[in-house]
């Protein structure tokens, strides 16, 4: 019978799978990449930071802020001024006749 035959003449052939595995490249502060391997690094916008090798970015805490996309850290808020919202990319003046220390989070 033919397809006895046939079957006799096949061989096992047996296939591995070849895992392709990119090299992690981290991004310089101020950037990150939402995923691995090659890639563009994405500057963190306003309001956020980041440090180097994140794949995220952070929101600036309250007393700080950051004006600028790309941020390595994030800026005290200076004198007479304040900020008491996270992720700010600038610190609100104080009222007339207030005060205010560098980093407050209140007047």
């Amino acid at each position: 019978d033919n397809a006895g035959q046939m079957g006799a003449n096949l061989l096992a052939v047996s296939v591995s799978v070849a895992t392709c595995i990119f090299p992690t490249t981290a991004c310089g502060a101020g950037s990150f990449k939402n995923h691995t391997g090659p890639g563009e690094c994405i500057p963190c916008g306003v309001g956020n930071f980041s440090t180097s090798g994140r794949d995220d970015c952070l929101p600036c805490s309250a007393r700080t802020y950051s004006n600028l996309s790309g941020s390595a850290s994030c800026l005290s808020c200076p004198e007479e001024t304040f900020q008491d919202a996270a992720g700010s990319v600038a610190c609100r003046a104080c009222p007339a006749n207030s005060l205010s220390a560098k980093g407050s989070v209140t007047i």
